[in-house]
């Protein structure tokens, strides 16, 4: 039987065969296969787009690098996804030339803006290397690994700089001198880096400040910043004030940036209340707060952090405090600057810094002040300072880092250096042992000196920074270790750190070095401190004097353990004084002083012929030897005789600043004007800060300056020391002592000591009738001759040949308890006996704006802004009137012999510095020099003038901008002005 066959459905391969057949092939072939081809090659996994706009483009996951051919890698340790990155190089010197051969426009024209915009301290070393990113904003760590290029020594002075396309930016990074490379690590791609040379900049000054010091602004006058150490910080982030702002600093044109820290004032360092503040954030915000309202309400220019010893685990909330303090301060135009103590080294390359991360502080602040060692060991040539600086600027931008620089001398017998006075190490040297039985000694006897600190030590100069050790036993038997820095091992230093290229250096005890340094200082910042450094000599000062005080003998000894002195062969008291000098006996330290007594030589009786007998005579009554020797009654002391100055010409005199200053050139300038006196104000309280310590250094130097040039020295001794004041004395103005014999004793070292020297004069005090130099008490003139009475006797006795001048009073009318008219003060120190106590008296006639012939009962200028002379007639606005006035006071008291010395005056040239000097405004530098001539003229007329001191010759130098500087006849860099030129051509 036969089956019918059923139907069945095509096989795929015959339907697609059908396909490829007849007029349907037609579409399959042009129309869906290459339809399907390009959606094979345009969608992902493997895209043609992606494919062609990624040509050139390098793939980089992380771990993975892209090399130059010069071996210059770019690894990514860290992103979060896949980099896409392409990367050329240019040649440095087509870089320079600006021939950038790149082959994208775009680029081409990048580089040669980024030419343009290099900072002017860098020169480009290496090539310049370009980086392409397809994505720029993708978060990524990358480490540049670039070979040190050729010919760039020195390394110290290599950077790495970035550029992101609007400006160059210094980078941190790590200089690898063994393996020839440098690594610089970033947060995300640049558009370009380069390996650069840095240069020079002129170098920042700035001076840390004790709290409490009296002579800040003669420590300032070579700094930009000043520094004092004023605030401490509270657990519970308020301020605490250890000491005011000392005065004078605002008027040295310096930046003032107080040091808030965390050491109280007995040098314990209280960490645990920065901690505290640390660990929680409101306090830290509230911290950040005081701290800005101080910079803002008490005008600092910005603030300085010292918190020492902060838990090296708060590492990132020491971190966190600084960029919250930063930009709260820069918020109100102030400047942030952080200390951090010196690092510990861990390696031969690297450093631990513990709780203080470099990078992240110098990224925030302002300025990073970096802590230097003492140890001479770490400051040898490729030693560990030099390995903490090369590691340093690659943690800190080099433009933005200082280096802290100890200055002073220190104690190291301890745990830790112990800072002290530089001055008392000498002295500590001068120690003497001497062995007399009695100090009457033969003519021509030799005298052993011992010096004990030397007898067992060593006292040397290390070789190669030329700081000074010294090792000795003191008298418990306590090994001593003394290092003594130098103006020629802190000029060793400041060389080192210039070849680093920083941004400056800030010295601390600088009141306790040695006075020399800050010339050294000072000229480091003109690149010239080796210049102005000299080795010290070490030497022993002998000298003796006789008992007019005048110096009969006087050598200069090598330093050793002992010295042998012959007295003189002269009958006579005399004084052996020894002390140790650090400048070939220039200036002592530490003197000791020794009386001795050279008795008369009994005559040997001549021989006589045999007398002629002669009557016996009647026996007198023998004395009782058992009988006391009846004590004569002593006659009472009888007051000085009345006194008047010396006769002769007239003294024409200058005021100068001479302390820390060129000597030499202040005495030629004097010259210059046909001048033989100066007149330097001496502030006891700076000159002895402890009692019988008198600081004689400046001094020595100024007498000796002026004797070379055949100059009379004028000396008005000031200002007591907080130690000679009375107890709950107003310490904010200055004062008297409590007792007067203090500042006699102090005046009589200075006669004695300069007796026939050159010191011409010695005014008692200044301005004794106005409240702040009078420590706010009751302005008494009795009170001020209880002062100068002692004073006065204390300088005759030490040197008869001395001027005494009373204290200058200054030209004022009666203004409460701040002021007591001056005519009327001199006519009370009259009353309390002045005739008999004084040589000379001293005057203040100060010109205001008033000519110097200028009557102040009729005086006129309608042109005036400042109408005090011609609304509100009194004699002390005028030169003249007070002048007179004082000389009617003298006449009127039988004191017409004595002459007047008019121990500072002058007028003032504006703008003025603020509204108490307005008068400045109306005074031209050509009126300043026809009325200062004309004062000289009259006074020398009228005869009964001693001396005529004019204020002031330098101070434009010392305090420019300030209203001393407003009475200068020099400028700022010793350049005459108009005064000056008509005083030197002045007929004297």
């Amino acid at each position: 039987m036969e089956h019918e066959q059923t139907p069945q459905s095509p096989t795929v391969w015959e339907t697609l065969t059908a396909l490829f057949e007849g007029s349907a092939a037609r579409i399959v072939s042009f129309v869906v296969i290459p339809l399907l081809l390009l959606l094979a090659l345009w969608l992902p996994p493997i895209s043609l787009f992606d494919r062609i706009l990624d040509r050139g483009y390098t793939e980089l996951p992380v771990g993975a690098s892209i090399n130059d051919p010069d071996g210059t890698q770019v690894v990514v340790e860290a992103a979060q996804a896949p980099l896409k990155v392409r990367m050329a190089s240019v040649p440095r010197v087509e870089f320079l030339e600006g021939n950038i051969p790149l082959a994208d426009e775009d680029l081409t024209q990048e580089m040669a803006m980024a030419l343009q915009a290099l900072p002017p301290q860098v020169d480009v070393r290496s090539p310049v290397y370009v980086l392409d990113a397809k994505d720029e904003d993708v978060e990524a760590r990358l480490r540049l690994a670039i070979p040190i290029p050729n010919e760039s020594e020195p390394y110290e002075t290599l950077d790495v700089y970035v550029w992101d396309g609007a400006q160059w930016a210094w980078v941190p990074h790590t200089l690898y001198r063994e393996d020839d490379e440098i690594d610089a690590y970033l947060d995300r791609v640049p558009r370009a880096f380069a390996v650069v040379q840095t240069a020079p900049v002129v170098p920042t000054t700035g001076v840390e400040l004790a709290p409490g010091l009296s002579d800040a602004a003669a420590l300032v006058r070579t700094a930009n910043v000043a520094s004092p150490r004023l605030y401490i910080a509270n657990a519970d982030g308020t301020l605490g004030q250890l000491a005011e702002e000392p005065a004078g600093l605002r008027e040295n044109g310096v930046l003032v940036v107080p040091v808030v820290h965390n050491q109280q004032a007995d040098g314990v360092i209280r960490s645990d209340l920065t901690d505290n503040i640390l660990v929680q954030p409101l306090v830290i915000r509230d911290h950040v707060s005081q701290l800005v309202a101080l910079a803002v309400e008490r005008n600092y220019d910005g603030l300085e952090i010292d918190y020492r010893n902060v838990d090296p685990a708060l590492r990132k909330e020491f971190a966190s405090f600084i960029r919250q303090l930063a930009d709260a301060l820069h918020e109100r135009g102030k400047v942030l600057i952080v200390r951090v103590p010196t690092p510990q080294r861990i390696s031969e390359t690297d450093f631990d810094s513990g709780a203080y991360d470099l990078v992240a502080i110098g990224n925030a602040a302002d300025q990073v002040r970096l802590t230097l060692p003492l140890d001479p060991e770490a400051w040898r040539e490729g030693g560990e300072v030099a390995a903490l600086l090369t590691w340093a600027t690659g943690k800190v931008n080099r433009y933005e880092l200082e280096a802290v620089l100890p200055v002073g001398a220190y104690d190291l017998s301890g745990e830790t250096p112990v800072a002290v006075a530089y001055p008392e190490v000498l002295a500590t040297l001068a120690q003497v042992e001497i062995d007399l039985e009695s100090t009457e000694v033969a003519p021509g006897q030799e005298i052993a000196f011992n010096l004990p600190a030397l007898q067992n030590g060593v006292l040397a100069a290390d070789e190669t920074t030329h700081a000074m050790r010294v090792l000795f036993a003191d008298s418990s038997s306590t090994q001593r270790v003394l290092h003594l820095e130098t103006p020629a091992s802190v000029a060793y230093k400041l060389n080192m750190l210039q070849a680093f290229n920083l941004a400056g250096v800030t010295t601390v005890d600088t009141h306790l070095a040695n006075p020399a340094v800050l010339d050294v200082i000072e000229a480091y910042r003109s690149g010239n401190a080796a210049q102005a450094a000299q080795q010290n000599t070490f030497s022993l000062v002998v000298k003796v004097r006789n008992e007019k005080g005048e110096e009969i003998i006087s050598d200069v000894r090598d330093l050793s353990k002992s010295v042998a002195l012959a007295v003189p062969e002269e009958s006579g008291r005399y004084q052996i004084v020894v002390g140790v000098s650090d400048d070939g006996g220039a200036t002592t330290y530490g003197e000791f002083s020794q009386e001795v007594i050279i008795p008369s030589p009994t005559p040997t009786p001549e021989a006589t012929p045999t007398p002629t007998a002669t009557p016996t005579p009647e026996p007198t009554a023998t004395p009782d030897p058992n009988a006391p020797t009846p004590t004569p009654t002593p006659k009472p002391a009888a007051p000085p005789p009345p006194s008047t100055a010396p006769s002769g010409p007239m003294a024409y005199g200058i005021q100068a600043h001479m302390i820390y200053m060129n000597k030499d050139q202040i005495m030629q300038l004097v010259q210059g004007l046909g001048f033989n006196w100066v007149k330097q104000q001496i502030e006891w309280k700076v000159f002895e800060p402890a009692p019988g310590q008198i600081q004689w250094g400046e001094m020595d130097a100024i007498i000796d300056s002026a004797n070379r040039h055949g100059i009379k020295v004028l000396f008005s001794i000031v200002k007591a020391p907080q130690w000679a004041r009375p107890a709950g004395a107003d310490l904010s103005v200055e004062g008297p002592p409590a007792d007067p014999n203090t500042y006699a004793n102090f005046v009589r070292e200075v006669a004695k000591r300069y007796c026939g020297k050159g010191l011409g004069a010695i005014e008692v005090w200044n301005e004794q009738n106005l409240h702040y130099e009078w420590g706010n008490q009751p302005l008494s003139a009795a009170d001020y001759m209880n002062l100068l009475k002692p004073a006065y006797v204390a300088i005759k006795e030490a040197c008869p040949s001395i001027i005494v001048i009373s204290g200058a009073l200054t030209p004022a009318g009666n203004v409460g308890n701040l002021a007591r008219d001056d005519i009327e003060y001199l006519q009370e120190m009259y009353n309390a006996g002045l005739k008999n106590y004084s040589d000379a008296i001293g005057a203040h006639p100060s010109g205001y704006n008033c000519p110097a012939d200028g009557d102040w009962r009729t005086v006129q200028d309608p042109t005036a802004t400042f109408r005090g002379p011609f609304e509100n007639r009194h004699h002390s606005w005028c030169f003249r009137g007070t002048m007179e006035g004082y000389r009617n006071v003298m006449v009127a008291n039988g004191d017409s012999a004595k002459k007047i010395w008019a121990t500072e005056f002058g007028w003032a040239v504006g703008p003025a510095v603020n509204e108490h000097y307005a008068y400045a405004n109306d005074n031209t530098y050509e009126e300043q020099a026809a009325w200062t001539v004309q004062a000289y003229q009259m006074a020398k007329n009228w005869g009964w003038v001693g001396g005529m001191i004019l204020w002031n010759l330098n101070f434009k130098m010392v305090a420019p901008g300030s209203e001393q500087a407003q009475w200068g006849i020099v400028d700022e860099y010793g350049n005459p002005l108009p005064t000056y030129h008509a005083l030197a051509s002045m007929p004297k």
